[in-house]
C-alpha cells in the first residue's frame, strides 16, 4: 500500500509527546517543549503543508485523548474534518 502525498497547503497535525516535539533540540517554544526543527516542522516544510503542532513534551494517551495539560486542551481537539494529514 502507497501512501499520497497530500496537496500542499493541506493541513497535517502533529501529536504526541517529546519525540514529536523535538524536546531538547533547539529552539525551543516556551510552552511544551517544541522545537522548530522537530520531526512536524521538517515534514510540513518539506511538503509544504500547514502544521498545526499540539505535540507536548511529557504528554501521555489521556493528554492527547482526553485530560488537558496544563494550559493546553487535548491534543485531539486540534484534529478537525479538513485536517489530510495526523502524526
Amino acid at each position: 500500500m502507497n501512501a499520497k502525498v497530500p496537496k500542499k497547503g493541506a493541513l497535517y497535525v502533529s501529536l504526541g509527546s517529546s519525540i514529536a516535539s523535538g524536546f531538547g533540540i533547539s529552539v525551543q517554544s516556551p510552552t511544551c517543549g517544541r522545537s522548530d526543527r522537530s520531526y512536524p516542522n521538517l515534514v510540513a516544510a518539506r511538503f509544504e503543508l500547514e502544521l498545526v503542532d499540539v505535540s507536548c513534551g511529557a504528554a501521555s494517551i489521556p493528554h492527547v485523548l482526553t485530560d488537558p495539560q496544563a494550559d493546553n486542551p487535548p491534543q485531539i481537539s486540534a484534529v478537525t474534518a479538513d485536517t489530510k494529514l495526523i502524526t
